[in-house]
């Protein structure tokens, strides 16, 4: 989902917008037909990406968000609070995608934690399991019933459109949204701290799937 996500922002020209980070090193030399086998033959035409489109992106890779980055150091880097300041919203891909189990991870808690708003690129139903731990989201501001798409695809393309219209608004709603969004992420930090204090996130996803 990483790899399709990449394609479908690279497509609508929103790379060059974004503080965007993804290995080149991993990834099968075959992708295409490694995406065929898992998605169906059909899938290029339903995200409207060519060919020649995945081979011009697979030539952009790597993409890094600063010189000589260790993985190792992904969570430390003095960089990130930076990332955060200077960015609108963070695109969150998650673990599970495709899967139908629910895994909030780093990745997820990262912008809880530095009081940013977020889109999620997770399973579906992965926001109702945050607003059940008490998180605040961002219906308010966007659409999330891509929440609710069971279709990966579908829900990779609902999401796609919500982050293009992001990017279009005008510079009064961007500098209104700022102000207006800071006491869901204020919000959502406090918890987070709360629930480092009582070390139950885990305890409590196990409750959600019962």
């Amino acid at each position: 989902h990483r790899l399709l996500f990449y394609f479908l922002m690279d497509k609508n020209d929103l790379i060059s917008h974004s503080f965007y980070s993804l290995p080149r090193q991993g990834y099968r030399k075959n992708i295409k037909n490694s995406i065929v086998e898992t998605l169906g033959e059909d899938i290029w035409e339903r995200i409207n990406v060519t060919s020649e489109d995945v081979d011009n992106s697979l030539d952009n890779l790597p993409l890094s968000l600063e010189k000589n980055f260790e993985r190792k150091n992904i969570n430390t880097s003095p960089i990130i609070p930076e990332l955060f300041k200077k960015s609108l919203i963070s695109l969150v891909t998650e673990t599970n995608f495709y899967e139908e189990a629910i895994h909030v991870t780093e990745k997820t808690y990262k912008p809880l934690s530095f009081e940013h708003p977020f889109i999620l690129i997770a399973s579906a139903g992965t926001l109702k399991y945050l607003h059940y731990l008490g998180f605040m989201t961002f219906s308010a501001w966007w659409d999330e019933s891509y929440d609710d798409i069971q279709d990966p695809t579908e829900r990779l393309l609902h999401i796609t459109k919500i982050v293009k219209e992001i990017h279009n608004w005008p510079i009064g709603k961007k500098l209104s949204f700022i102000e207006e969004v800071k006491s869901v992420t204020k919000h959502n930090k406090m918890l987070v701290e709360t629930m480092k204090k009582q070390h139950h996130v885990y305890s409590n996803l196990k409750d959600y799937l019962k």
